[in-house]
């Protein structure tokens, strides 16, 4: 019994440094409705898939309390909000481990990623103005990945 005990408690803590070790430092994971590890947040607010592409980017909104999500081909793809990503639509398209009123359950896998390739910031344009409205606990969900490839430039 002693031995399943220690086992146990090794695979759980190697599958927690398992996914310590997918996240730099300042590094944050982006879930998806199903709650799956699909892209990060890098500490440069560039959002990287986990193939170590850079789909798109965050920067301040001219809406106070908001982020723009700008992707790399310079169109603005939505906005960031108490940790949930909106598209033009306000659909929940992404969320970080700890945002409030989601309740899809983030997976504690997190994959391995691939080295960043870095890419280039096409000049932007201007954000449309739209307030994001936030109900509480009610969402439309869209897709993660097909949001943040629209962004990417190829």
């Amino acid at each position: 019994m002693k031995t399943f005990v220690y086992a146990l408690l090794m695979l759980v803590l190697v599958g927690f440094g398992a996914g310590v070790q997918a996240q730099d430092e300042g590094e944050r994971t982006i879930f998806d409705k199903d709650g799956e590890a699909r892209a990060y947040l890098a500490k440069d607010n560039t959002i990287y898939l986990f193939t170590g592409e850079s789909a798109a980017y965050m920067t301040s909104s001219r809406q106070s309390g908001f982020k723009s999500i700008f992707g790399m081909n310079g169109e603005h793809m939505g906005w960031f909000v108490d940790g949930i990503f909106f598209n033009h639509q306000q659909k929940v398209v992404g969320f970080f481990d700890q945002a409030p009123n989601v309740s899809v359950q983030a997976s504690l896998i997190i994959p391995e990623k691939y080295p960043k390739q870095r890419g280039f910031r096409r000049m932007t344009r201007p954000e449309p103005l739209r307030i994001v409205n936030k109900p509480f606990g009610i969402y439309r969900w869209a897709s993660l990945e097909a949001f943040l490839r629209s962004g990417m430039r190829y």
